[in-house]
């Protein structure tokens, strides 16, 4: 058995997903969460997903996680190029 192929190549590179959060919202807020999933070409999980990511994780964190870049310790000089 060929375990390599047994998850799909869409799967996220923070692991599985496995735990849900219900968030009760008004209507006009529902809209608009589809409104901008729509807009970054993402669905309403991605998009909520993303944004708390995004709030609780920091900008620069979350983009350095998705191209592979580790985050570095503040002050870390190991990083500077010569």
């Amino acid at each position: 058995m060929n375990t390599n192929l047994s998850r799909s190549g869409r799967s996220h590179p923070a692991g599985k997903m496995d735990v849900r959060i219900d968030v009760p919202m008004t209507e006009e807020l529902h809209d608009e969460v589809l409104f901008m999933a729509k807009l970054h070409n993402m669905t309403k999980a991605e998009f909520i997903r993303y944004t708390l990511e995004r709030v609780i994780f920091g900008e620069l964190s979350i983009a350095r996680n998705r191209a592979g870049i580790p985050n570095y310790a503040q002050g870390d000089e190991s990083r500077t190029k010569d």
